[in-house]
């Protein structure tokens, strides 16, 4: 078992917090853009970070044994939180029409009306994707191996590329041309998006990567400016530029997670490391109380509720959570 280190818990905790303002800051403009843009390292870190605690066990013994708990612990985690979301429908549903017709009506409704991307990349909600793609990429990794990293990295690498280039960069000239092979495909529901960044954490792992904390603050900031400037370039095509993730993106996941494990005392936080262990509860759960707000947004201004209404979603995941983890057979998804 490895020592737990307190900087990856903390940036783990505010990064499950990014999550939340991407999918639950509801102001619109440049300033939503901003709040979303500057969250998008959150993902891209999680990856890294997987990566990076497999690699621990993997310098050890790198056999197919060695990666089957880390499959089994997602894949509960992806079942897990689809058996949540199936029972996530309005209160007023369940009123008007019973429990047992209300689900039945829930389950036929997904299977017959999502289509196939949803059925077979996230099912019941948007963002249990993240689960499918860490294992595929996990699933990947298998056959190259260590002793394949270098290979690994350039397979995902030219993954992550064409991915951009088909999604995000789809207004483009070269986008449009690339989009057409995929269709309406996100392919952040695939590899894309999650190769790269984790065998860039395998790597980091592997190579013992350690450094100062403000060269990988300034790896942070490099990625958040060449970020932004791939998103002021994808603004002169289209004005749909929230997205996922651009050619830099990786890099501010990066640079977070360097900063994570550099041993700076300010990310080191005993009380946000605690949070942070409950980061797969909240990333899972979030999406619970997104709807659930909205009775209340009446009593406040909206200039108040844009900031209020994430920072509820925060602490009523954390909450719940918390809760999650007293109860034995629910523990498991936190």
């Amino acid at each position: 078992m490895h020592k737990r280190i307190f900087g990856i818990d903390s940036m783990r905790y505010l990064a499950a917090i990014a999550v939340i303002f991407i999918h639950c800051f509801p102001a619109q403009g440049t300033l939503k853009t901003i709040i979303d843009q500057l969250a998008r390292f959150a993902v891209p870190f999680f990856f890294v970070t997987s990566g990076y605690l497999l690699s621990l066990k993997l310098v050890k013994e790198d056999t197919w044994d060695s990666y089957l708990p880390y499959l089994k612990r997602i894949l509960i985690l992806y079942f897990g939180w689809n058996l949540v979301y199936a029972f996530d429908f309005d209160p007023q549903v369940i009123m008007d029409r019973g429990f047992f017709d209300s689900f039945y009506s829930r389950i036929s409704n997904f299977f017959v009306y999502s289509g196939y991307e949803a059925i077979l990349f996230f099912g019941f909600s948007y963002h249990l994707w993240f689960f499918v793609s860490l294992a595929g990429a996990v699933f990947a990794f298998m056959f190259f191996k260590l002793k394949s990293l270098n290979l690994f990295l350039l397979f995902s690498a030219l993954l992550y590329a064409f991915g951009v280039i088909s999604y995000s960069y789809r207004f483009t000239p070269l986008g449009h041309i690339a989009s057409e092979w995929i269709g309406t495909f996100n392919p952040r529901n695939f590899l894309a998006y999650s190769a790269l960044p984790f065998g860039l954490g395998i790597w980091i792992g592997v190579k013992k990567i350690k450094l100062r904390p403000v060269v990988a603050l300034g790896i942070w900031a490099l990625g958040i400016a060449l970020h932004f400037a791939e998103i002021l370039f994808l603004h002169t095509y289209s004005n749909d530029i929230l997205v996922d993730a651009v050619f830099s993106t990786f890099i501010m996941g990066v640079g977070a997670f360097l900063f994570a494990i550099s041993g700076n005392q300010l990310i080191e936080n005993k009380t946000l490391s605690t949070l942070g262990m409950l980061s797969l509860g909240i990333y899972g759960c979030h999406l619970l109380f997104k709807n659930k707000l909205v009775f209340i947004k009446e009593l406040f201004d909206p200039s108040i509720w844009n900031y209020l209404y994430p920072i509820l979603v925060v602490i009523l995941s954390t909450l719940l959570t918390m809760g999650m983890k007293k109860i034995r057979f629910l523990k498991e998804l936190v």
